[in-house]
């Protein structure tokens, strides 16, 4: 959001955020958005719980595809009723090492900030097109 109202960051800032970042929109921003498929999220989800991808047309959204979380009353995380958006972007799959052999899968990067400092940056496999529980954490290394 703060993006969009091109009044926060820099043209550099904004450079970096556009190559980067999936685009995201709050809940009021949907119905002006183009029709497609989004990743529906609450907030303050964790670990794959109420994620679905979304087919937009018009005002309608339709499920396109749900993340079906086995332990979801086990998930901690805080009630969340409000939801965002971020634009829905095919992953590559790769084949990637891990304790009972190799499998098939999607890695999902995650970035977090503490204020206005970024903290950690994070990287997480997963056999499914959205990450749960079952997802394994990946070391990230700089050479």
């Amino acid at each position: 959001a703060l993006y969009l109202t091109n009044q926060f960051f820099t043209g550099p800032e904004r450079d970096i955020i556009e190559r980067y970042l999936t685009p995201s929109y709050f809940e009021s921003d949907f119905p002006n958005l183009d029709e497609g498929l989004y990743i529906q999220k609450e907030i303050w989800g964790r670990e794959g719980r109420n994620i679905q991808v979304v087919e937009k047309h018009g005002d309608q959204a339709k499920v396109f595809m749900e993340k079906f979380v086995d332990n979801y009353d086990d998930i901690v995380c805080r009630d969340s009723k409000k939801v965002m958006y971020q634009d829905f972007i095919k992953q590559k799959r790769f084949i990637h090492t891990v304790d009972s052999g190799t499998k098939e899968g999607c890695l999902t990067l995650s970035c977090f900030m503490l204020g206005d400092q970024a903290s950690a940056v994070g990287a997480r496999f997963s056999p499914e097109e959205i990450a749960g529980t079952e997802a394994y954490f990946l070391p990230l290394v700089i050479d």
